[in-house]
């Protein structure tokens, strides 16, 4: 399941996943690390819900903020 949530977040176009971590356990799903924008965040959130087998998704995920 691991694999598969990476393999989505990896094939997102809207997101970049370089800065992400992915842990299951009992078929829920942790992400953690950052990503650019708050649409991102919840485009990730949305690709681990999609996988199939997984129950629930903690997303710890922050956005990065850019100096200018």
């Amino acid at each position: 399941m691991e694999e598969d949530v990476n393999d989505r977040l990896t094939d997102h176009p809207r997101v970049d996943a370089s800065e992400i971590e992915v842990s299951v356990a009992d078929r829920e799903v942790t992400l953690s690390g950052t990503v650019d924008t708050r649409r991102a965040k919840r485009f990730a959130e949305d690709c681990c819900d999609s996988v199939s087998g997984v129950t629930h998704v903690q997303n710890n995920l922050r956005i990065q903020n850019h100096a200018p």
